[in-house]
């Protein structure tokens, strides 16, 4: 299978898109912190005190998924924030 039929195939496949906003947001929020979390510290010895949250955005106009930094000291957590109005696109 070539690139290109690979990427059509992912992209026509409905196994590869969510069926709803809950699902979407279980599985970013399980990425999040059950796969990407607790490999940080393997990866970066200067890790900020702040927590993340993995909130949805239900916006039509949002883009996928952003985020922005939370505070060094910790007082302010990250956000990362996901499109959850074009669930089915993701």
């Amino acid at each position: 299978m070539s690139v290109p039929e690979f990427s059509s195939m992912i992209r026509n496949d409905s196994r590869f898109y969510y069926d709803d906003p809950d699902s979407l947001m279980e599985g970013f929020r399980n990425l999040v912190y059950d796969v990407i979390k607790p490999r940080i510290p393997d990866i970066f010895t200067d890790i900020p005190a702040a927590n993340l949250s993995v909130v949805p955005d239900p916006s039509p106009d949002a883009t996928g998924a952003f985020y922005l930094a939370g505070s060094y000291d910790g007082s302010r957590p990250g956000i990362f924030y996901v499109n959850t109005y074009h669930y089915d696109a993701q």
